[in-house]
């Protein structure tokens, strides 16, 4: 998970460095865009502020049946 997390930190740094707020639009694309984008997503959501629940409700609304992956979600989860 090293990779995932650099990415993570990238991009959270990313969004601090500019006026403090989050990003209007970040994109992450996978494969299907359905467990490892949502994974990122949820990720990079969580570090900005968000907790788990809201993080997973927001990739939920966005893309219906991302992070189906029960590991995952654990992962996020437990973050």
């Amino acid at each position: 998970m090293p990779r995932i997390t650099d990415v993570v930190s990238q991009a959270v740094v990313g969004a601090r460095l500019g006026n403090g707020d989050a990003p209007q639009r970040l994109y992450v694309m996978c494969q299907h865009g359905m467990n490892r984008s949502g994974l990122v997503s949820g990720l990079i959501l969580r570090g900005l502020g968000l907790d788990a629940g809201d993080a997973l409700e927001r990739i939920s609304a966005a893309r219906p049946g991302a992070l189906g992956n029960a590991y995952f979600r654990s992962i996020l989860l437990a973050e």
